[in-house]
C-alpha cells in the first residue's frame, strides 16, 4: 500500500511540474507584440454581392499575440462590412453589400504607418443566369420521429442567404425548427412517421433543389 501511495505522489508531483512548465512558457509568450505582418494571398480580391470573404495575414514572430492587430475598412464602407465584431486577430471576415471597390487595412496597434498591409476588394453584381444551388448529401434523407434533421445546399457566388427560401410539402410530418426559413442550411423537427419533400429555391427564379425526407418510427443510423 505504501509503494502504491508513493507512486501516486510521484506521478502527481511530475504532473504538477509539467503543468507549471507549460503555464510558464504560455505566460512568457502571452502579450508579446508582433514585429512584422505580411499578407496571405493576393492584394486584390474580386467577389460577388452577398458573398462572404476572409482576409488573413502572417504574424512574426509566430508566437506573438495577434490581439495587437487591427483591421479597418479605409474606403468603401458601403460596399463591404465586417461580418463579425472580431477585428483584433490575424484574420477578418467581411460581407459584400453592393457593387463597387473597397480598401481594407491590417496593421499592428500603435505602428499603423510602418506595418500596414492593404487589400483591395472589388465587388461585382452577379449574373442571375450563372447562379446555381446544389444539394449537399443524398437526395433521400432518413430520420426518426420526434427528432431533428438538418438539410443543406451549396450556393454559387453572389447568392445571399436571404435569397434561399425553404418550403415543406407536408407540415404534419415535418416542421421548421426555427422562425427563419432562409439560408443555405436549415433545421427541421420530425413530427410523425411518413414521407414528404423539402425544397430550397432561389427567390424569384425557378432554380431549386428537392429533398425527400422519410420519417420512421425508429431509425438506426
Amino acid at each position: 500500500m505504501k509503494k502504491i501511495r508513493s507512486k501516486i505522489i510521484l506521478l502527481t508531483t511530475i504532473l504538477a511540474l509539467f503543468l507549471s512548465a507549460v503555464l510558464t512558457v504560455s505566460a512568457a509568450y502571452a502579450g508579446i507584440k508582433p514585429k512584422k505582418i505580411s499578407r496571405i494571398g493576393t492584394a486584390s480580391r474580386t467577389v460577388m454581392v452577398g458573398d462572404e470573404l476572409e482576409l488573413k495575414v502572417n504574424v512574426k514572430p509566430l508566437y506573438a499575440d495577434d490581439d495587437y492587430l487591427r483591421w479597418k475598412i479605409t474606403s468603401g464602407k458601403d460596399v463591404i462590412r465586417f461580418d463579425d465584431y472580431d477585428t483584433h486577430d490575424d484574420e477578418a471576415d467581411f460581407r459584400a453589400l453592393k457593387a463597387g471597390t473597397a480598401k481594407v487595412r491590417c496593421y499592428i496597434k500603435g505602428k499603423e504607418a510602418s506595418t500596414k498591409i492593404s487589400f483591395t476588394i472589388k465587388v461585382k453584381n452577379p449574373n442571375p443566369a450563372d447562379q446555381t444551388i446544389t444539394r449537399v448529401g443524398p437526395a433521400t434523407q432518413m430520420a426518426e420521429a420526434y427528432d431533428d434533421i438538418e438539410l443543406e445546399v451549396k450556393k454559387s457566388g453572389g447568392i445571399a442567404e436571404s435569397q434561399l427560401e425553404w418550403s415543406i410539402a407536408d407540415t404534419k410530418i415535418l416542421q421548421f425548427d426555427e422562425l427563419k426559413h432562409t439560408g443555405h442550411e436549415m433545421e427541421f423537427r420530425t413530427l410523425k412517421p411518413g414521407t414528404t419533400t423539402v425544397t430550397c429555391q432561389i427567390k424569384g427564379t425557378d432554380k431549386k433543389v428537392t429533398f425527400t425526407v422519410k420519417v420512421l418510427a425508429y431509425y438506426d443510423d
